[in-house]
């Protein structure tokens, strides 16, 4: 799946099979970068960040922090 960053930046994210379930987690390396210019990283355990996963087309995903 794509997903496209608020800075412009699209991220190419395979997914788990348990994403949809009970893994909601995109595992990429420009994500986190991204999370770290978010100021979001580290975070207190237990109470990760939360963000919006909209869909804007196929397959095509835009990452919020809410």
């Amino acid at each position: 799946m794509e997903v496209v960053l608020d800075n412009g930046e699209v991220v190419d994210v395979s997914l788990s099979e348990k994403f949809w379930t009970t893994c909601p987690e995109l595992r990429s390396s420009v994500i986190g970068r991204w999370l770290l210019n978010q100021g979001v990283i580290p975070w207190t355990k237990g109470k990760p960040p939360e963000f919006d996963l909209e869909p804007i087309g196929d397959r095509r995903f835009r990452l919020a922090r809410r």
